[in-house]
């Protein structure tokens, strides 16, 4: 991390602190509320601090926003809105200064890989388990089927904007995506899977918990629908990660 960011990271150390103590004044004196939480100076300051110095690489700008998140400057998204990897948020916690976001792109169809092999730490369904699914079967180092990377080996390697920390969705976040976004078109790279009536389709993390250990979980997110599918079929992947 380069001389500049870290100095600029003490700078958010500094305005934290004194927001902070702004904050344990509105406690003491609510008539200061409206005057000090809508304060054009402040805004001024939080919005020069959130742009982007011409020194930074996309590695330190995506450090100074992880950074920056957690001062009183944080950037409050709504759902829908572009996140700060150029894709779009699709679920927000603490008020929108945290939440997850989607990739800007997707990446090409692949094999989910882990063909009859359990993976029993990855049968997480829920929002939130995206994250530990990913790095459970990454863990296994499994082989895909017919050849060629998997879903998981791509992740690992897979970076945008500076941010490397992407995961792929499990199953409840993968229709949360839907739900909130609506229609992702798959991959443009759809000539890479033998399996054309799939080709709509993505990977969730989630594996299927069934006996043969061979299913993990896929949506199509053109038409919502929602399917166990083999793990040597190849669907597209969207990366997302928290912020």
């Amino acid at each position: 991390m380069n001389i500049k960011l870290i100095a600029g990271l003490i700078l958010f150390g500094w305005f934290s602190t004194s927001f902070s103590d702004v904050g344990e004044r509105e406690v003491l004196d609510s008539n200061d509320f409206e005057e000090t939480q809508f304060d054009p100076e402040y805004e001024a300051v939080c919005g020069e601090m959130r742009e982007r110095s011409p020194s930074m690489t996309d590695e330190d700008y995506a450090t100074f926003l992880y950074y920056f998140q957690e001062t009183e400057c944080a950037h409050i998204f709504q759902l829908g809105d572009i996140g700060f990897s150029g894709g779009r948020v699709f679920h927000i916690s603490n008020g929108g200064r945290h939440g997850l976001e989607t990739s800007p792109v997707h990446i090409q169809p692949l094999e989910w890989g882990c063909v009859k092999v359990p993976v029993k730490d990855a049968r997480g369904v829920y929002i939130g388990a995206g994250r530990g699914n990913t790095e459970a079967v990454i863990a296994k180092g499994c082989d895909s089927y017919y050849g060629g990377i998997t879903a998981f080996e791509a992740i690992s390697d897979y970076t945008a904007a500076g941010f490397s920390d992407w995961y792929i969705p499990s199953a409840s976040e993968l229709h949360r995506v839907f739900d909130i976004l609506g229609v992702q078109e798959a991959s443009e790279n759809i000539s890479s899977t033998p399996f054309p009536r799939y080709r709509k389709y993505f990977w969730s993390s989630s594996d299927a918990n069934e006996r043969k250990n061979s299913k993990s979980f896929g949506m199509n997110l053109t038409t919502g629908s929602k399917l166990r599918a083999d793990r040597a079929l190849r669907f597209s992947v969207l990366p997302i990660r928290n912020f």
